[in-house]
């Protein structure tokens, strides 16, 4: 039968396995709040929403990038 214990794709490290090219997870994430923004014509409930976060989550994200 398979073995279902080794991956098929063991080389995490891989280019392909990333398919976008950001500096780091940051600039995702500051990124992604500011199309959700964009989205929710600056509505931060509407923009936590899109994010599947809730407001208090996004305030403190948006504090963080110097969004706010």
């Amino acid at each position: 039968g398979d073995n279902l214990s080794t991956p098929r794709h063991s080389n995490v490290n891989s280019n392909s396995a990333v398919p976008f090219k950001a500096e780091n997870w940051s600039d995702i994430e500051r990124q992604n709040i500011l199309e959700a923004l964009t989205q929710a014509r600056g509505n931060r409930s509407e923009a936590a929403r899109l994010l599947t976060w809730g407001r208090t989550t996004l305030w403190r994200k948006m504090k963080e990038y110097n969004l706010a």
